[in-house]
């Protein structure tokens, strides 16, 4: 007889502020990956327009199959308002690793 035991967690992550960017019309792109191939999944936050110093204040949750090997990457990007074609600029990432308490 096999026994298959699956531990799942729901992961939330608060996206709060950015300070000291020269970009003024951040947004912050989530991506939340693990070892298992497509098992990313994405979020966006709201683009916060004429600021240096964005707040948020945006919440996602996600699933978390394995804490091990699950991470989230934080990237802002700045929204070219004046564009044509709506381009993004990169700012910065920060990851970080998946933890359970």
């Amino acid at each position: 007889m096999w026994t298959t035991q699956i531990n799942r967690y729901i992961g939330r992550l608060t996206i709060v502020k950015a300070t000291g960017l020269r970009q003024s019309n951040p947004y912050a792109v989530v991506q939340v990956s693990s070892n298992k191939p497509g098992s990313t999944v994405a979020f966006r936050t709201a683009v916060i327009k004429n600021s240096v110093s964005p707040e948020w204040h945006e919440t996602f949750r996600f699933n978390v199959e394995d804490v091990r090997t699950s991470a989230a990457t934080v990237t802002i990007y700045d929204h070219d308002l004046l564009s044509a074609h709506s381009t993004a600029r990169f700012v910065g990432c920060t990851r970080a690793c998946c933890a359970s308490r």
